[in-house]
């Protein structure tokens, strides 16, 4: 993109570039248009530089994937994405795919949290609806699917900035134990009581299946008085280890 400011109106102006277009723009150097244009067919044409700009355009967005293009991180959202359209269409199947590159919007909550960002219910409303609406205003007509390259732009532009610390855990800890009226360390059974009776509330069945996953067993193989300070909660229930200078998960 370009972006040009200034003038009587006081405004800034967003431009969209095609540089795969520009690249083969008539020059004056000898044969090297000619070469360039000849070389483009009109099935190239057709199909080359919406790839080529499209690859171009993801490029900003690659970059700030921890690995870039081809790392760990890129290559987990491509397998988990082709794995949601697969659950789209039906898992316990003989009869052959037709995946056409989509994931309903309602994917969305799980994919990125396959991928280690695990958003509020609000934020999740809001990512879907972002996309849900994008062409609303122009069309009339709103989104039910998302592809690839959109949903890694959407990714990067909604998840933190910094990830999940030692320093997160420790200050909402805090903030729980002092609105018990408590010290360091928060009784079990008061922390079930905040989760199924505060903000995003959880049903018991919600906190069952969550611990299920997290530790193996439900919240009843917790006795209610057993406390948790704000490290034993990381190691103990979210499966972080703690480090000198922070939880790394496992």
């Amino acid at each position: 993109y370009l972006f040009s400011a200034g003038g009587p109106d006081l405004s800034v102006n967003m431009w969209r570039v095609e540089p795969a277009f520009e690249s083969v723009r008539p020059s004056h150097s000898a044969g090297s248009p000619h070469k360039q244009l000849d070389s483009l067919s009109a099935g190239s044409m057709d199909g080359d530089l919406p790839k080529m700009a499209s690859s171009l355009e993801m490029q900003p967005f690659f970059s700030l994937l921890e690995g870039g293009e081809g790392g760990d991180l890129h290559n987990d959202i491509v397998d988990y994405f082709y794995y949601c359209q697969l659950r789209h269409i039906g898992e316990d199947t003989m009869d052959p795919r037709d995946l056409n590159g989509l994931i309903p919007l309602e994917e969305i909550p799980s994919l990125v949290r396959a991928i280690g960002y695990y958003p509020s219910e609000d934020e999740v409303v809001n990512m879907m609806n972002e996309v849900r609406y994008r062409n609303f205003v122009r069309t009339g007509q709103t989104e039910q699917f998302i592809n690839l390259e959109d949903f890694i732009k959407l990714y990067i532009n909604h998840r933190p900035v910094l990830p999940l610390d030692k320093q997160s855990i420790a200050a909402a800890f805090q903030e729980i134990s002092n609105s018990l009226g408590m010290e360091d360390r928060v009784s079990w059974g008061s922390l079930c009581q905040l989760l199924q009776g505060e903000g995003e509330a959880m049903t018991p069945q919600d906190l069952d299946s969550f611990l299920l996953a997290l530790i193996g067993s439900d919240s009843g193989s917790i006795q209610p008085d057993a406390a948790y300070n704000a490290p034993l909660f990381a190691e103990q229930i979210l499966g972080f280890e703690p480090e000198e200078e922070g939880f790394v998960e496992q």
